[in-house]
């Protein structure tokens, strides 16, 4: 419960401090500070692969292989616990370059530089969240042509597809024999089973805050043996841990936000920006993992809701405002 108010006041810290424009252009570079820091640990480990560290021992920036086919291929966490946090923290960082660049603190080649690093750092997660960052970026530069949101929307879609589906395993019957393959339902939708479980068994209260809503045991296709206890989706992670009670709660925070940025996403490049990473990073993410708990996206959302009073203009022109002026 602590831990559940801790990560709400972070919000409520990041709206009332980065509603002074100038505080939430320090707020961005402080971001982008530690997105250039997260990239430089991510190509590391990139390079350290390829000079032959291959294992985690050895080359500390590596990820497990999680329920992918194991292989000769690098699949990097950087500095983060895993490689699917840190595709969810990439989300945010890619679209935050994007508004810094509309607050004029990065141009050209920086800007450049910076938004490829993490765009590489996010595909060598190899996570179920590049859906997330395709749509984001997809939705922005869809302003410019509808096709590349088409894209984005697309592309998000085939990984939410990937996701609910494996290669035969030892964890389950069920499965279709597509061209001559077995295809089974995934380790994430036989987790979600595991998480209505214990909704069904504890549906008005959950089991508790902080405590598993889930338990499967899982092989992966790679040999890798697996105890898991997240529900690796928001909603069911919600519920599991907080009843029906805490899912209705959320999920009016939820909709209260989604009908936030309807109103507001388009008020200038800033609050656009950190909207469409709210979309990619909360929403879709949000599907297949559990983000709820992450420190970063609580302060995003902060920094988004203050964003409308904090810069004033269109996509052409950002105003710095300061409380004031307000």
């Amino acid at each position: 419960m602590f831990g559940e108010t801790y990560l709400f006041l972070l919000g409520f810290v990041a709206v009332e401090l980065c509603r002074d424009g100038k505080f939430m252009k320090r707020a961005v570079g402080a971001w982008l500070a530690g997105t250039t820091v997260a990239v430089i640990g991510s190509l590391a480990g990139l390079a350290l692969f390829y000079l032959g560290l291959k294992t985690q021992l050895a080359n500390p920036f590596l990820s497990h292989f999680g329920s992918l086919p194991a292989g000769d291929y690098p699949r990097i966490r950087g500095f983060f616990a895993n490689a699917n946090m840190m595709a969810n923290y990439m989300n945010f960082s890619i679209m935050l370059a994007l508004a810094a660049s509309g607050l004029g603190m990065i141009r050209g080649a920086q800007r450049i530089i910076l938004k490829a690093g993490a765009i590489i750092a996010s595909i060598f997660t190899l996570s179920p969240g590049l859906g997330g960052v395709a749509l984001s970026l997809g939705l922005w530069t869809g302003r410019r042509s509808r096709m590349f949101a088409i894209v984005g929307v697309l592309i998000a879609g085939l990984f939410v597809v990937a996701s609910l589906v494996s290669g035969d395993t030892k964890n389950t019957d069920l499965g279709l024999s597509v061209g001559g393959r077995v295809i089974e339902p995934s380790v994430r939708v036989l987790v979600w089973d595991s998480a209505l479980g214990t909704i069904a068994s504890n549906p008005l209260l959950g089991r508790g805050v902080g405590i598993d809503p889930a338990n499967l045991h899982y092989e992966a296709v790679n040999g890798d043996r697996q105890h898991l206890r997240d529900a690796h989706n928001i909603p069911l992670n919600v519920a599991g841990q907080a009843g029906l009670l805490g899912l209705a709660a959320f999920a009016t925070f939820a909709l209260f936000t989604a009908r936030w940025i309807g109103q507001n996403a388009s008020h200038n490049e800033v609050t656009l920006a950190l909207a469409l990473g709210v979309v990619g990073a909360f929403y879709y993410q949000g599907l297949t993992g559990s983000f709820e708990d992450a420190r970063h996206l609580w302060v995003a959302l902060g920094m988004m809701f203050a964003s409308r009073e904090a810069f004033d203009g269109t996509s052409g022109s950002v105003e710095l405002r300061t409380p004031a002026a307000t």
